[in-house]
């Protein structure tokens, strides 16, 4: 006879003699990800124009690079903030 069943067969049984609930689960995105990524994305690709898009007068490429990055930066975290959202209220569907 089997452990986890009544004797008869038919549903699982726990500890206590009482059938198993199955409980659905939930997947949730991470947000630390989503927002380094977000945030390493958007950096890179304000460098990437810092250092290869037109020269600004009196700044150095060094300058522009940081400037533009750390802008980047901040688009890269808010669009990644977004994303988080919409990636969370569609997994509670």
């Amino acid at each position: 006879m089997d452990e986890e069943t009544d004797g008869h067969g038919s549903e699982p049984r726990d500890e206590q003699g009482g059938p198993y609930h199955l409980v659905p689960v939930r997947r949730r995105p991470d947000m630390v990800r989503f927002l380094v990524a977000g945030a390493f994305l958007g950096f890179v690709a304000g460098a990437f124009v810092g250092r290869y898009g037109p020269d600004a007068p009196n700044s150095s490429a060094l300058q522009e690079i940081i400037l533009l990055g750390a802008t980047g930066l901040l688009v890269g975290l808010l669009v990644a903030s977004v994303v988080y959202l919409v990636a969370e209220r569609v997994s509670q569907r």
